[in-house]
């Protein structure tokens, strides 16, 4: 359904609402339907700058108490009242004439909140974000750093019971210091399982690769660890050919890794490895904190969703990409 002003409107499309502020706020709009006047007030509006065309959800209006009805689509509002027929254009919308309204009295303003359908709660983007924490959505909403991402700020913070379930841990080890590589330098490597469950695709472990510098991961999943040995020699290949220079990796002393034909592909490279003392995961840290914090993601995603063990290759994979 398109909105557009009507003619005798001093503005054209989105670009003339000079008194609200790009991004998401309040209009006050009016409505004219056989010489009556009704005028709405569109809460948490997005705007689009350039198009000449604004969109209103149907289900949205529905959602709060509005209605339509007949071939022409008659809008309603919650009280009853018809306030505007629409025109069925060549691109199946529907299209509705409005004007915008800089100075109404509040006491003639009908309220119809949220009409935005990409305004979502916090708990809502929690769950769509693999159940990672509030602090770390909040900051992800402060410094704009997904497109897209726009939150219902007023909507509250609940306690996620999934994520009490699924993180609970032992206090941490003291923190490291703070690394000085550059991205590809120097990459931390394990290998997660035997998982009891072999996931849909017949794997049971998973390849973790982590960058030391960015802290980019990579996920591989295997059905069996000897294959671990090529999946590193084809991440570092596609280092090179990205234009970084891999230097190092830190591994533990698992024999997926220290294998002779591993072993000397890396040195043929000029690569340094560097192992953890034996019975000390601890000193690959970095690796064993993100395998960690993929686990704890997956078992909140599926205890949330309350979907079966056997696709938990797929949780990893998504909480790898977040």
């Amino acid at each position: 359904m398109t909105y557009e002003p009507i003619q005798d409107t001093p503005i054209t499309g989105v670009r003339g609402l000079q008194a609200q502020a790009i991004g998401h706020g309040d209009v006050n709009i009016c409505a004219t339907y056989k010489g009556v006047t009704y005028p709405i007030c569109l809460c948490g509006v997005l705007y689009v700058p350039g198009n000449q065309n604004n969109l209103l959800s149907f289900g949205r209006w529905i959602a709060k108490g509005g209605d339509f009805h007949g071939h022409k689509l008659a809008l309603i509002l919650k009280k009853g009242d018809v306030i505007a027929n629409g025109t069925l254009t060549a691109n199946n919308l529907i299209k509705f004439r409005f004007c915008y309204a800089k100075h109404i009295p509040s006491s003639s303003i009908t309220s119809y909140p949220s009409i935005s359908l990409l305004q979502k709660s916090w708990d809502k983007w929690h769950h769509r974000f693999g159940h990672i924490g509030f602090s770390r959505l909040q900051k992800t909403l402060d410094l704009q750093l997904v497109t897209g991402f726009l939150v219902d700020r007023k909507s509250p913070k609940s306690n996620c019971v999934a994520c009490t379930e699924a993180k609970q841990s032992v206090l941490p080890f003291n923190k490291k210091g703070d690394s000085d590589t550059h991205p590809g330098d120097l990459t931390h490597i394990d290998v997660w399982g035997k998982y009891d469950v072999t996931s849909i695709n017949g794997c049971q472990y998973y390849l973790l690769m982590v960058d030391d510098a960015s802290r980019f991961i990579m996920v591989e999943f295997l059905k069996t660890k000897d294959r671990a040995a090529q999946k590193v020699k084809n991440y570092f290949t596609h280092l090179e050919l990205q234009g970084k220079l891999p230097k190092a990796m830190q591994i533990d002393h698992g024999r997926e890794f220290v294998n002779e034909s591993l072993l000397e592909w890396c040195y043929s490279k000029g690569m340094e490895v560097y192992k953890t003392a034996p019975y000390s995961s601890s000193q690959n840290g970095i690796a064993e904190c993100m395998n960690r914090m993929l686990a704890d993601l997956v078992r909140a995603m599926r205890i949330a969703a309350k979907l079966p063990v056997f696709l938990w290759e797929y949780a990893v994979a998504h909480a790898a990409y977040i």
